[in-house]
């Protein structure tokens, strides 16, 4: 099985980063104005005052990539802790490399850094997606290619946008993880979606229990009653440090569903997918180093 990697055509346009110093240059950070198609919206102020500190003490490692806008002015392509933690440490100037690219190009490698870097929340992941579906006109397959994803993976995280706004913000907040969200798409009811959210976040639910959960809530409808899920019969004597496993393994396969099955000293551990992208998905979380 071919584990999936980033698209050739956006390959070419940051190895050079890495591979030929000669084509850096020292650019004034007042020169360089942030990038307008930067999907991340959320900077960590400790996580930025170490870096600060870091730069202070090393400098600038990894070149920041940029096109320029005229003679003497510059758009950040990607790189933007880099360029705050910078101003932060009090440099002048920063190395980048100047790259000549379209507006769509400056939305996929700031996705793509991002993405690679873990630096967007589900929500802001699944944005930029949507503006390169809406505003480029990209396919699910097509966007899955440029950022070394399956296309069920991207499906999925668009999905979250359908959701209401209250759950959204749980999600960037981190009160619930994109697994948890994306099974509240199947009430299609907002006012139920937020309900269950809340609950899902205030019991603490696994993926999978949050999943039984808003089955029970889609068939029973009631939204002033409390709904308890209802468990499977391999659940019924699992212990507390069966249901933290599962669920730190649910969290860790992206919402993936995962059942563990106690045999006597032995057992099963079974994680189930939905079609081959699911399947592909899996393996690369399976085989990442």
């Amino acid at each position: 099985m071919k584990k999936r990697g980033l698209g050739s055509s956006f390959g070419g346009l940051i190895a050079p980063i890495a591979t030929a110093p000669s084509q850096l240059q020292e650019v004034p950070v007042d020169a360089i104005a942030a990038n307008p198609s930067q999907p991340r919206l959320a900077f960590d102020q400790a996580a930025l005052d170490e870096l600060a500190s870091s730069i202070r003490q090393h400098g600038v490692l990894q070149p920041l990539v940029v096109t320029r806008l005229n003679s003497s002015s510059y758009q950040l392509i990607a790189g933007e802790r880099r360029l705050r933690a910078a101003k932060l440490a009090g440099l002048q100037a920063v190395p980048v490399v100047i790259k000549e690219v379209s507006a769509q190009q400056q939305l996929e490698l700031a996705l793509i850094e991002n993405v690679q870097r873990a630096d967007l929340d589900p929500i802001e992941e699944a944005r930029a997606y949507a503006v390169l579906e809406d505003q480029f006109g990209l396919k699910q397959g097509e966007i899955a290619q440029r950022v070394g994803k399956s296309r069920a993976t991207v499906s999925e995280t668009l999905s979250l946008l359908r959701l209401p706004v209250e759950v959204q913000e749980m999600v960037s907040a981190g009160r619930l993880t994109a697994g948890h969200a994306s099974t509240l798409t199947a009430l299609r009811n907002p006012a139920k979606e937020v309900a269950a959210a809340r609950h899902i976040a205030e019991h603490g639910l696994s993926v999978r229990k949050a999943e039984l959960y808003v089955a029970s809530f889609a068939q029973q409808g009631d939204l002033g009653k409390e709904l308890a899920p209802r468990k499977s019969r391999s659940e019924q004597h699992a212990t507390s440090e069966d249901r933290a496993i599962v669920q730190a393994l649910e969290e860790r396969l992206d919402g993936k569903r995962v059942e563990l099955v106690r045999s006597g000293e032995g057992g099963r551990l079974v994680i189930y997918f939905d079609n081959e992208e699911m399947l592909t998905n899996l393996y690369d979380l399976l085989m990442a180093r």
